[in-house]
């Protein structure tokens, strides 16, 4: 079985749209300990240039919910 975290990513406005995981703060990609959801990007992470997670107000707030899947067969 495979468990994913929702990355704060996709809650945040600083977030672009496109499939390419970009940012205000990392505008070559986000880092995948961000992505992956091992560090909170609501403190300063190397790179961000002072850019931490900022809440959309339109979106749902990141609850770090684990979504469990099937494995391949």
């Amino acid at each position: 079985m495979t468990s994913i975290v929702v990355p704060i990513c996709y809650s945040c406005t600083r977030l672009h749209p496109g499939d390419n995981m970009v940012c205000d703060a990392y505008l070559e990609g986000i880092p995948e300990p961000i992505v992956m959801s091992e560090v909170d990007h609501r403190v300063p992470y190397a790179g961000d240039g002072g850019l931490t997670f900022e809440q959309d107000p339109d979106l749902p707030e990141p609850d770090n919910t684990v979504f469990e899947g099937a494995t391949d067969e």
